[in-house]
């Protein structure tokens, strides 16, 4: 038996939940720029990502560092 897809009415209702969704859309990505456009941060995600894999604590400290920042 054939796949039916659904009408519009569905497709509409899931793309309305998902756009209360913190996540939606690239919402943290929005958020981390403008942090580190306010703090004037010299680390950018790929650094803090590979801090994060090599060494946890230091990144922890930069986090709190830039907590305190404010």
């Amino acid at each position: 038996m054939t796949r039916v897809p659904r009408g519009y009415i569905a497709r509409r209702r899931r793309t309305k939940m998902r756009s209360f969704a913190s996540n939606f859309r690239g919402a943290h990505l929005r958020l981390n720029q403008m942090i580190t456009q306010q703090k004037e941060l010299i680390l950018n995600r790929k650094m803090l990502a590979q801090v994060a894999v090599s060494n946890p604590n230091n990144l922890y400290t930069i986090s709190n560092k830039i907590k305190t920042i404010n």
